[in-house]
């Protein structure tokens, strides 16, 4: 075969891959060391120091309330506990988590939404445990689908469409999303229009743990996703129509708070102390709610409060990892 023939391809790729596999056989040549990019642990977990008094529960909540108080006022030392100081902890009222706070911005910003739309974007929002700034994009989508004139688009809807794509940034790999966006797309709709028939037919839930049942009934696909259906519950408490009034004294809980109500029982000699989980937490509210600053503590605010308290018990143990510190901006 002449240089100027054309080599056929089935040629071409047997000479592609026995070239490819002489490499590999080869001896790779010596170089020189090469320094690790992975940042370098800083003595593994930051432990608290020796004599440190770890806080019982109400004092703890308390004492993290205080940090947002003085973050708030500018106030230049926030805390003087090492924990509270190195650790990074959600925000007991969920209203105070800017991803609530950015749903509240949404559904204030929509006057003329239904109470289907708004229960589709914050059920949107926890099933897929969307990141900061997701929300105005989940509304969006929302509003794009949302029926003019009477008249339903038709179609999927934007919504469904980009959970169908992947395309919202969200938690993945953790407890709090047990269903893949596909899966969400398939139910998530048809729930928001149960939850609103259920209302329309039977008046607003009697309390968070109804909401929670009614709405992991609804999101089951294959498993029941409880504790996504927990967070959206406690949203329909800033929905109109949705919740009777104080409905916030049954609240299902989920994996973190338990493990808080656990170690409160522990510290408090024995494991049936406080009676059952609701009287627990009844007790609990009503404990917190008599400490300063917590007189606006309601049921929703123990199971978050819970669920803080095992972090913190967990820091005082094992240490806080690089991942968990942190780091106050400059």
């Amino acid at each position: 075969m002449s240089s100027d023939e054309e080599v056929p391809l089935n040629v071409k790729v047997a000479a592609h891959q026995a070239a490819a596999k002489r490499k590999r056989a080869e001896p790779a040549p010596p170089t020189a060391p090469q320094k690790s990019q992975k940042p370098k642990a800083s003595g593994g977990p930051l432990k608290p120091p020796p004599g440190y008094r770890r806080m019982p529960f109400v004092e703890f909540v308390a004492a993290r309330q205080a940090v947002l108080a003085a973050r708030r006022a500018n106030q230049h030392e926030w805390t003087a506990d090492f924990v509270l100081q190195n650790a990074k902890f959600c925000n007991i009222d969920r209203r105070d988590d800017a991803v609530t706070a950015e749903l509240l911005a949404q559904l204030e910003a929509h006057p003329a939404w239904r109470l289907r739309e708004r229960v589709l974007l914050a059920a949107a929002l926890r099933f897929t445990s969307s990141r900061r700034a997701e929300a105005a994009v989940l509304a969006e989508l929302v509003e794009a689908g949302r029926a003019h004139d009477g008249k339903e688009a038709a179609g999927p809807s934007p919504l469904r469409q980009a959970l169908d794509q992947n395309a919202i940034r969200c938690g993945a790999g953790t407890y709090q999303m047990a269903l893949s966006q596909r899966q969400v797309a398939t139910v998530v709709e048809a729930m928001a229009t149960a939850v609103v028939a259920r209302v329309a037919a039977e008046g607003p839930f009697a309390d968070v743990q109804e909401a929670s049942d009614v709405v992991a009934a609804n999101m089951t696909v294959g498993i029941r996703p409880q504790f996504s259906a927990n967070e959206t519950a406690k949203d329909f408490a800033y929905i109109d129509g949705l919740m009777q009034a104080a409905s916030h004294h049954r609240c299902r809980l989920g994996p973190g708070a338990k493990k808080g109500l656990a170690l409160v029982r522990a510290e408090r000699a024995g494991g049936s102390a406080l009676g059952s989980v609701d009287d627990a937490v009844h007790a609990l509210r009503a404990e917190l709610r008599a400490a300063a600053g917590l007189g606006w503590v309601e049921t929703i605010d123990v199971e978050q409060a819970l669920c803080e308290f095992a972090k913190y018990v967990a820091y005082c143990t094992t240490g806080i990892s690089a991942s968990k510190r942190y780091v106050r901006a400059a």
